[in-house]
């Protein structure tokens, strides 16, 4: 093991554990940091996927949110758009290889910059670190940040972390190939707390192989955020049960904003894996983020 991951191992048993409580709010500020959010409509939500995945991801939260009176959308990543036949063929994956984060970043800032209303952004995982980027760049009113990929500088290291991001990771890969998981890799980082016979059908259904050079982007400049910007509101929240972003690492992101203008609050919710989205119970998140939304904004 090198020495690097070694230490961070030991960081991470004398890290002290997550506080008790489910939800942990920083001081709620006067509301200043709200004056610099331009227009005053929260009600469209941008759902923004993860990777390995698709937008089908938020197909279920889009229904919900646009039930609760929210205009939703969920764009695809470049090259992530298609079935998900399409997207596991041979042919894709030399371009695919190629795909940075910079480049998704750039797709969704001008998505975001052509909207007359500055909207509401939810991401999943590595979805969760593009949110937080484009809200410090004051693109959001607000933003949701679920089982989210740190943003640079954000260290906390155990087995499991390790185990599901090997493929990102490994020094010793080929930065332009891209990871392809099997049933059972993709069971063990995201899937960790589902029925076995589960698992197979929503790997089906879901998995696509991702850029190699996206799973590395946290650890680059990609990734930094400005933390004395001022900002819209943030929620982390994180699984206890989740494998390849666990919840004391999501508790980092969330101490990473202590020294922020705006307000920021981390909610745990045990027993859930990095497949919240679409778990049983999937509603009870939805329905928190969704109160944590009117409890900023008024409708």
């Amino acid at each position: 093991m090198k020495p690097t991951l070694l230490v961070g191992l030991l960081l991470g048993l004398l890290l002290p554990t997550l506080p008790a409580c489910s939800s942990v709010p920083q001081t709620e500020k006067s509301g200043e940091q709200y004056a610099q959010i331009a227009g005053n409509n929260p009600r469209e939500i941008v759902f923004v996927h993860g990777m390995f995945v698709t937008p089908a991801c938020w197909e279920n939260w889009e229904t919900r949110f646009k039930n609760a009176g929210y205009q939703v959308s969920a764009p695809a990543w470049p090259l992530h758009e298609g079935s998900i036949a399409d997207l596991r063929k041979p042919e894709r994956m030399a371009t695919l290889g190629k795909l940075e984060l910079t480049q998704v970043l750039d797709y969704y800032r001008a998505l975001l910059k052509a909207k007359p209303v500055k909207p509401i952004l939810i991401g999943h995982s590595m979805g969760g670190l593009i949110v937080q980027i484009l809200l410090a760049e004051g693109l959001a009113q607000a933003a949701v940040a679920v089982d989210s990929a740190p943003p640079n500088g954000v260290i906390w290291l155990n087995w499991s972390f390790i185990k599901s991001n090997w493929g990102a990771i490994n020094p010793f890969a080929n930065s332009e190939q891209p990871i392809e998981l099997d049933v059972d890799q993709f069971s063990y980082a995201f899937l960790n707390q589902e029925d076995p016979s589960a698992r197979q059908k929503i790997y089906d259904e879901f998995y696509v192989p991702e850029s190699r050079r996206i799973g590395k982007a946290p650890t680059t400049d990609a990734a930094k955020i400005n933390v004395t910007r001022a900002r819209g509101p943030l929620l982390i929240v994180a699984g206890g049960g989740d494998h390849i972003i666990p919840a004391k690492l999501n508790y980092k992101n969330f101490e990473f904003y202590s020294e922020s203008p705006a307000y920021t609050e981390f909610k745990l919710f045990e027993g859930r894996d990095h497949w919240t989205l679409g778990a049983s119970g999937w509603q009870d998140v939805a329905a928190s983020i969704d109160q944590w939304l009117s409890a900023r904004f008024a409708h």
